[in-house]
C-alpha cells in the first residue's frame, strides 16, 4: 500500500546516499566543488523537510522523522566541525540547522510520541569523560549553564533523562533538546538521552549510582559507564565558573560565542528567517540609542501560567519602585527602561522600549523560535558597543547573556532550592551580581513559596522517616526514630528541635562517614562494609545517603519557614534592606556601567 511516507522514501534513501558520500569530504581547506555540492545537497534536503513536516503525523511520520533527524544529526557534527570556514558556516546556519528546527517544531507541533534517540544518542563508551550531569527534563531554566559547562570541558558528558511515556515530558524535552541539537559540541558526542520511567526520582538516583530497573528499563545507561554516577544540575555552574578562571574570562566567552552564535552575529547580519529582517534592522526599528544606558528589566509571569516556581513571578510593584528610582531619582544618567519577557504586566510609565514577548515579533529575526538568535541579539547589542544591563529575578533566561558579556542583576531569595548556585559566577564572570533577597517580592509569590515549603517539610520528612527506618532495621540497633535524629544531626550540626536561621550543613559524604564511624563503634565491627553488610552495602549505602539528601532539604525548609516568619516589609514589593542591595548594585558597582550612564 503506497503512502505519502512511502512516496517520498527514495528521496531520503538518495540523501542518505549522497550525504553519507560528502560527509568524508568536508574537511578543512575545504575545496571549492565540495562546498559547493554540500550547499545544494543542504538545500535539496530542506526542501524535502519542509515538504515532509506538512504530512499527517502517523506512526510512519515518527518513524520519518526519527531517520531524518539521525541524517541531519550526522551532517550538523560534520560542519560544525569546519565551521571555521564561512561557506560551511552558512550552510550550517541556513537550510541544516532550519531543516532540523522544522522537524522539532512539527514534534512539538503535533505532540508526536519522541523521536528516535539516535540524533541525540550515546551509543558507545567514551572512557574519556571525567564527569556527567544529570538534567531531567523539566529543568528548562538550566539549559544555558549546562550546555556552556559541556563546551568548555570536553571531558564533560550530559545524562538527559526524560518520561518516554509522558506526552508532557515529551514535548518539554523536545523543546529543551532543540537549543542542544542546534549547537552540536566538538568532539564525540557526550549527551545521552535515557528514557526512564519517573524523571525526578531518575535525576536523584543517579546521582548515587543507583540504577534500578523500575525506573531506568534499559539498565544502567552507557554513559555512566566510568564515573558511575551523575552530577546534579548545579555542578555545571561550578564547571563554567572553573573554565573562566583556568582560561581567562575572554577565551571562555570566546568558546561560547563559537558554540552558540549564528553566523553574522557580530555585525548584526544574522538571520534564520528567509529574506527576513536581520539582528541590526530589528534593533533600528526599535531605536536603540548609544547615547542611552538600557536597563532591561525582565518580567516573568510563568509561575502564574502553570510553570514551574511561581514564587520567582516577578512582582510589578518592585518594577514600578525600580524604574521610578532609575529614571525619576536620578540613579542613571541618561537612562532608558526595556521591558522584556512575558506579557500581562500592565506597565507603561515611564517604560521606553517595550519588548515584551519579542520572540512573537513576526517580522522580527526571532520568530523562528531558535533560542540563539535570542542569544546573538544580546551578544550583537555589547559588541555594537550598546550600553545595557540585563536585571530579574533568577531565571535561566539571565544565564545566557550573562556569560556572552551583558552585565547581569540576577535576583533570588536567601536559601532557595537552588541557593548557592549562582554565587559562584560572583567575581569570576565579567559583570556579573547577584543580590540575595530577604524574600520573594510578590504577595502571590510569597504564598507560593509557603505552599512549597510546606510539601517540602512533609515530603522530605517522609523520606527521612523512611530512611532511618530501614537503617535502623539494617543495623539491627536504636530505634527509628533515634536513627532519624542521628542522621539529620549528622548532615546539618544540628538537631530537630533546633530554631537557626543559619543553613550550613556538612557535605552528603563528610555526613556519611560520620555516621558509618558511628554506627561501628556502636556495633564493635572494623567495617560496617565488609563485617556487617557484604553484599548488601550499596543499598544500604544508598538509603543511608538518601536520608541525608532529603534531611538537608529538610532542614533547608524548616530554616527557610523561619526567615520568612521574621521578614519585616511590605505585601507587596521590597523592605528598605533589599532596595539598599539593588540600588547599590543597578547604580554603578557592576564593571562600567558608567561608560555612558553615570552613578551621582
Amino acid at each position: 500500500m503506497t503512502t505519502p511516507y512511502t512516496e517520498r522514501l527514495p528521496g531520503f534513501t538518495l540523501a542518505r546516499l549522497t550525504v553519507d558520500a560528502l560527509i568524508p569530504r568536508l574537511t578543512l581547506p575545504l575545496a571549492d566543488a565540495v562546498a559547493v555540492e554540500a550547499d545544494r545537497i543542504a538545500k535539496d534536503i530542506n526542501a524535502q523537510v519542509l515538504d515532509m513536516v506538512t504530512l499527517p503525523p502517523t506512526g510512519e511520520g515518527v518513524e520519518a522523522r526519527g531517520a531524518w533527524l539521525k541524517l541531519l544529526g550526522e551532517l550538523i557534527d560534520a560542519l560544525h566541525a569546519i565551521r571555521a570556514d564561512a561557506r560551511a558556516a552558512t550552510i550550517l546556519d541556513g537550510p541544516v540547522y532550519g531543516s532540523s528546527e522544522a522537524i522539532h517544531a512539527a514534534v512539538q507541533r503535533t505532540g508526536d510520541v519522541f523521536v528516535r534517540q539516535e540524533p541525540y544518542g550515546y551509543d558507545f563508551v567514551n572512557d574519556e569523560l571525567d564527569a556527567v550531569i544529570a538534567q531531567a527534563d523539566y529543568m528548562s531554566g538550566d539549559t544555558f549553564g549546562v550546555h556552556a559547562a559541556l563546551t568548555l570541558n570536553d571531558t564533560t558528558g550530559l545524562a538527559f533523562f526524560y518520561e518516554h511515556g509522558s506526552e508532557d515530558h515529551m514535548r518539554r524535552a523536545n523543546t529543551l533538546l532543540r537549543f542542544y541539537n542546534s549547537c552540536p559540541l566538538a568532539g564525540k558526542r557526550r549527551i545521552a538521552l535515557i528514557p526512564v520511567t519517573d524523571a525526578r526520582k531518575a535525576y536523584r538516583y543517579s546521582q548515587e549510582g543507583y540504577f534500578p530497573k523500575s525506573v531506568f528499563p534499559w539498565g544502567v545507561p552507557k554513559i555512566v559507564a566510568r564515573t558511575r554516577v551523575c552530577l546534579a544540575i548545579g555542578n555545571a555552574t561550578r564547571l563554567v565558573a572553573a573554565a573562566y578562571k583556568t582560561m581567562s574570562p575572554a577565551k571562555a566567552t570566546a568558546a561560547l560565542q563559537a558554540a552558540w552564535l549564528p553566523q553574522g552575529w557580530e555585525t548584526g547580519a544574522a538571520s534564520l528567517v528567509p529574506h527576513g529582517e536581520t539582528i541590526a534592522q530589528w534593533v533600528a526599528r526599535k531605536r536603540f540609542d548609544k547615547s542611552k544606558a538600557y536597563a532591561f528589566l525582565w518580567f516573568r509571569r510563568s509561575g502564574a501560567l502553570g510553570g514551574a516556581h511561581p514564587e520567582l513571578d516577578t512582582c510589578v510593584t518592585a518594577t514600578r519602585d525600580l524604574i521610578k528610582t532609575i529614571k525619576r531619582n536620578g540613579l542613571i544618567e541618561n537612562a532608558a527602561i526595556v521591558l522584556v519577557g512575558d506579557a500581562g504586566h500592565g506597565i507603561t510609565d515611564g517604560v521606553d522600549i517595550d519588548l515584551t514577548e519579542y520572540w512573537n515579533d513576526k517580522r522580527s529575526p526571532f520568530i523562528s523560535g531558535d533560542r540563539r538568535m535570542q542569544l546573538a541579539l544580546f551578544a550583537y547589542l555589547v559588541k555594537a558597543g550598546y550600553n545595557l544591563m540585563n536585571i530579574g529575578m533568577r531565571s535561566g533566561a539571565l544565564e545566557g547573556p550573562a556569560l556572552l558579556g551583558v552585565r547581569t542583576v540576577y535576583l533570588e531569595e536567601i536559601y532557595n532550592l537552588q541557593e548557592g548556585r549562582m554565587d559562584q559566577w560572583q567575581g569570576v564572570v565579567p559583570g556579573y551580581r547577584r543580590i540575595e533577597l530577604g524574600h520573594v517580592p510578590s504577595a502571590e509569590g510569597r504564598k507560593a513559596l509557603a505552599a512549597t515549603l510546606a510539601k517540602n517539610v512533609t515530603d522530605n520528612d517522609y523520606e527521612l522517616k523512611d530512611a532511618a527506618a530501614y537503617a535502623a532495621q539494617a543495623l539491627g540497633r536504636g530505634t527509628a526514630q533515634g536513627v532519624f535524629e542521628a542522621i539529620f544531626k549528622a548532615a546539618n550540626g544540628v538537631g530537630t528541635a533546633s530554631t537557626t536561621l543559619k543553613y550550613d550543613p556538612f557535605s552528603v559524604g563528610e555526613a556519611f562517614t560520620a555516621l558509618c564511624a558511628q554506627w561501628q563503634r556502636d556495633l564493635g565491627v572494623g567495617s560496617l562494609r565488609d563485617d556487617h553488610f557484604g553484599a548488601d552495602w550499596a543499598d544500604f549505602a544508598w538509603r543511608v545517603k538518601s536520608g541525608l539528601r532529603a534531611a538537608h532539604a529538610l532542614h533547608k525548609a524548616l530554616v527557610k519557614q523561619r526567615i520568612c516568619a521574621a521578614y519585616k516589609g511590605p505585601d507587596e514589593g521590597l523592605n528598605d534592606t533589599d532596595k539598599a542591595k539593588l540600588w547599590d548594585a543597578v547604580g554603578g558597582t557592576i564593571d562600567t556601567w558608567q561608560i555612558v550612564g553615570k552613578h551621582h
